[in-house]
């Protein structure tokens, strides 16, 4: 059966070939997750709620009912259990981090003009290669009809930092939704890309000529290859190693952690 690959996917790949054995090939159990990643969720159900309403061509949600889904989202799951890597930081703290993001959006949110939504969480499909053999799939945060007319890709983020300009204009993963989306739209369209640094209030955005888009499903397709030639998948250890889900499972990732202080907080600050 034909694998069908993802941004996230060739991220592992590209973030440490080790970890990408162990959970797409020797498919190694995971445990729950993080609670970074836990926080992310619980935003983007908030954030699909406040967009379906005005979708359905109900009135924006209120900053009290966009909070109450999120605190729906956040009980559904005992955060006891949920990881915690960074020291200094317990699940109050995560808790409120998600808060924030919303507070914040909504206030952004409630000023601006949006356009027609057209999807959320929409799924799509790609085909790479000559002869289209190379699967891809993706879920798109927001799929819009800005204001202006130009279609637009948004993607939410909860990350503690800010992308580089070189970040945004390499970003692989809203030209691979672009590419899933051109085919649903007139020939001439223009896609604008849209990152929501949410806890920041920061929002970053480009536009891709046809040229840069082909440019990245070159490289996409080269980045495959690479995948599927590979025969070592060696260990590529660095500090994402606190984070990854195969540490137990890995020496080279056991021996460097042992010798690496946790992140998080200095201890004058915790």
């Amino acid at each position: 059966m034909p694998v069908t690959y993802s941004h996230s996917r060739l991220s592992t790949f590209e973030n440490c070939p080790r970890q990408y054995r162990y959970r797409y090939l020797d498919k190694l159990p995971r445990p729950g997750p993080g609670i970074e990643a836990y926080v992310g969720i619980c935003v983007h159900k908030a954030l699909e709620f406040y967009f379906g309403e005005l979708r359905a061509g109900r009135p924006a949600p209120s900053r009290a009912d966009l909070l109450a889904v999120y605190e729906e989202a956040w009980s559904a799951t005992s955060v006891a259990g949920l990881r915690i890597v960074k020291t200094g930081f317990d699940s109050n703290d995560y808790h409120l981090l998600g808060r924030h993001c919303l507070e914040i959006y909504e206030a952004e949110a409630a000023e601006s003009e949006f356009g027609e939504v057209l999807g959320l969480e929409k799924k799509i499909h790609i085909r790479l290669g000559k002869t289209g053999s190379y699967r891809l799939i993706g879920y798109i945060d927001r799929f819009m009809r800005g204001a202006d007319g130009v279609y637009e890709i948004h993607d939410y983020k909860t990350s503690g930092s800010l992308p580089r300009p070189q970040d945004i204009q390499q970003d692989r993963q809203l030209a691979l939704y672009e590419l899933g989306v051109r085919g649903e739209l007139p020939a001439a369209a223009r896609v604008r890309h849209v990152w929501h640094y949410l806890t920041f209030g920061r929002r970053f955005q480009r536009i891709l000529s046809s040229t840069q888009l082909q440019g990245f499903a070159r490289a996409t397709t080269a980045a495959i290859r690479r995948v599927e030639k590979e025969t070592e998948f060696a260990a590529r250890t660095r500090i994402l190693c606190h984070w990854c889900d195969f540490k137990d499972h890995c020496p080279e990732g056991r021996e460097y952690l042992e010798n690496q202080p946790k992140p998080g907080l200095p201890v004058a600050e915790r």
